[in-house]
């Protein structure tokens, strides 16, 4: 969440003025899609957290089926 808020601040929230709390809302809406689902993360293998996440349940499936055979 540190990092989340980091990132929010410093490419997001500090570029813009936000003349509305609805305004502020809909930007950390905005951010948290794209910081999710569009913005690679050097921390995670230049993966975005969707995908890191999606493959992590994949490998974890896996092992659990080669387990149980």
């Amino acid at each position: 969440m540190e990092s989340f808020y980091a990132s929010f601040k410093r490419e997001e929230y500090n570029a813009k003025e936000y003349e509305f709390f609805e305004d502020l809302e809909n930007s950390v809406d905005s951010y948290m899609e794209f910081y999710n689902n569009y913005r690679p993360h050097e921390s995670l293998k230049n993966k975005t957290p969707n995908q890191f996440e999606a493959e992590f349940y994949k490998n974890l499936t896996i092992k659990k089926s080669q387990i149980a055979l």
